[in-house]
């Protein structure tokens, strides 16, 4: 029975002082300084980044490696922007600031995605892959929709492809 009692006391002891522990990140001095995003595939600045190498390539009409670098770009821009929506919708009818804020995040990511996208295009037919040029111009008039002015731009692109025969605007 004495060892039932010391294992019960024990288990006693553990479970009282896991409740009463402070949290790991209210230890924290500076919880800034652990930006482990900062290193992220998604993270803006690297996405950022990824698009000035992207254009410095397509300086040197080195349009392989500018479609790598803008495909990379997308990739990361469409990630951070599903991750923000995901979170929109969790915290839809929670928290309105939350839902709101991550909305607009999701929102802004999702512009940034479509520009690479549309110049991702672009480099596609300057690289004489119209195949590919439409995929791109294609995913930016779903995405943006044809009455706005990128959406247009797009359609043009299209147009100009041979892809579409009717021109949009009238």
């Amino acid at each position: 029975m004495k060892p039932q009692v010391t294992l019960l006391a024990t288990l006693g002891l553990l479970v009282a002082s896991v409740s009463t522990a402070r949290p790991a990140w209210t230890q924290i001095e500076n919880p800034q300084q652990f930006r482990a995003l900062d290193q992220a595939s998604f993270n803006r600045r690297n996405g950022e980044v990824l698009l000035q190498e992207a254009n410095a390539a397509i300086s040197r009409q080195d349009f392989t490696t500018a479609a790598e670098l803008l495909n990379q770009a997308f990739e990361a821009f469409n990630e951070r922007s599903n991750f923000h929506q995901q979170l929109a919708t969790a915290f839809s009818g929670i928290d309105n600031r939350v839902t709101d804020e991550q909305r607009e995040f999701a929102r802004a990511a999702a512009q940034t995605r479509d520009e690479v996208s549309y110049e991702l295009g672009i480099v596609f037919r300057a690289a004489n892959r119209p195949e590919d040029a439409v995929a791109s111009f294609v995913q930016v008039v779903n995405s943006q929709s044809p009455t706005r002015e990128l959406g247009q731009r797009a359609y043009q692109q299209l147009l100009e492809l041979g892809f579409v025969s009717t021109p949009y605007p009238n």
